[in-house]
């Protein structure tokens, strides 16, 4: 699953690309009880599970190991967004590619060359040349 928002300009700009097993939620969403600016999109066959803030509050209160599992989610969401930023802030696109090859390397077949530039922040071209680049080296 990708997840995106779109500009002013009306591009999509991809923020999280999600393998199997990946919780996908907009944590800001659910905590200010407010609709998501983001955009989720199923790029292969995906399982989805749905459920309301009030029905998950329910099950937490119900059985403590739903309150451990929303807190493991929401330490996992916090982190991912923090390397992201810190990602743009201190790795060039060649690094953040070769990051993203590293930790989700199954990406590169499953998504459109167009959702991970858009990911890296750089244009399908740039992407392309850095692709090239590593078949080279």
């Amino acid at each position: 699953m990708r997840t995106f928002h779109v500009s002013e300009q009306g591009e999509e700009i991809t923020t999280e690309i999600s393998e199997k097993g990946e919780l996908v939620c907009s944590m800001y969403s659910l905590l200010k009880n407010e609709k998501s600016f983001e955009n989720s999109q199923c790029i292969t066959n995906c399982l989805i599970c749905v459920i309301s803030e009030k029905s998950f509050e329910k099950l937490c209160i119900q059985n403590p190991n739903w309150f451990q599992l929303g807190l493991k989610f929401l330490k996992n969401d916090i982190l991912k967004k923090e390397e992201r930023i810190r990602g743009f802030a201190k790795l060039k696109a060649n690094e953040r590619y070769q990051k993203l090859l590293t930790e989700k390397p199954n990406v590169i077949q499953n998504v459109p060359i167009i959702y991970i530039a858009s990911y890296l922040g750089i244009k399908p071209e740039s992407l392309s040349r850095l692709r090239s680049q590593q078949t080279i080296s």
